[in-house]
């Protein structure tokens, strides 16, 4: 009896003990040189072309207006002008500036510098900043960790598609894995894919070719050396 009752004091105790917080999971750190695997990437300029003719109207005759991709907001192109210049401001030679990344990062700060020179300086936090551009207008840019522990970057310029870059790493540090969502004001989003490879890591080599067989000597020649 006495027995029973201590393991009912210790069930209680246990039942009222504050449950211990899981420990944060370690952030990962992106620094380095990181260069493009275009075996495994996606090809952003084919994603872009296909893109674009995806939000290109559909052709009309006789004067027609009534199939274009109207939405109530006047007549003439229903707003397919508006959607064809967001598609062509994502341009192909922006993604091959990127395919090399020299990046240091600090947390809560991260310097990402493209094969151009560009740099973006952003902090973790999810402040924005707003970059300028030379053609006209600003873009702006935050950084902030996802609920997964990989690193996004969100750009939203005044005029063109919103750009969302995910970060992901592996645990060897052998490759850098960045996913580029970029959406328009309506319609399907593109999504590029584009791995990158640590210049410290190395692929497994192939398998060397199978060494052929010994030849067995014929009878003519163990005669001869006899």
């Amino acid at each position: 009896m006495k027995a029973a009752i201590q393991i009912l004091v210790l069930g209680v105790r246990f039942a009222l003990t504050p449950a211990v917080a899981a420990a944060p999971l370690p952030l990962p750190d992106y620094s380095g040189v990181w260069t493009i695997d275009r075996e495994l990437s996606d090809d952003p300029s084919q994603a872009l072309k296909e893109w674009r003719d995806s939000s290109s109207p559909p052709s009309s005759s006789g004067g027609s207006h009534g199939h274009g991709r109207g939405h109530g907001h006047g007549g003439g192109g229903g707003g397919s002008a508006g959607d064809d210049a967001q598609a062509q401001s994502a341009d192909p030679r922006g993604f091959a500036a990127l395919d090399t990344l020299t990046i240091r990062h600090s947390e809560p700060e991260i310097t990402i510098v493209d094969a151009t020179g560009r740099e973006r300086r952003l902090t973790t936090d999810g402040k924005k900043i707003e970059e300028e551009h030379s053609h006209g207008g600003t873009t702006k840019v935050s950084a902030a960790w996802t609920e997964e522990g990989r690193l996004q970057i969100v750009s939203v310029p005044e005029h063109g598609p919103k750009w969302t870059e995910t970060f992901a790493i592996a645990a060897d540090r052998s490759q850098l894995i960045v996913t580029t969502k970029i959406e328009r004001s309506h319609g399907t989003p593109l999504t590029i894919r584009r791995v990158y490879d640590s210049p410290t890591s190395t692929r497994p080599a192939a398998p060397p070719d199978p060494a052929p067989p010994a030849s067995e000597p014929d009878d003519d020649s163990v005669s001869a050396r006899r």
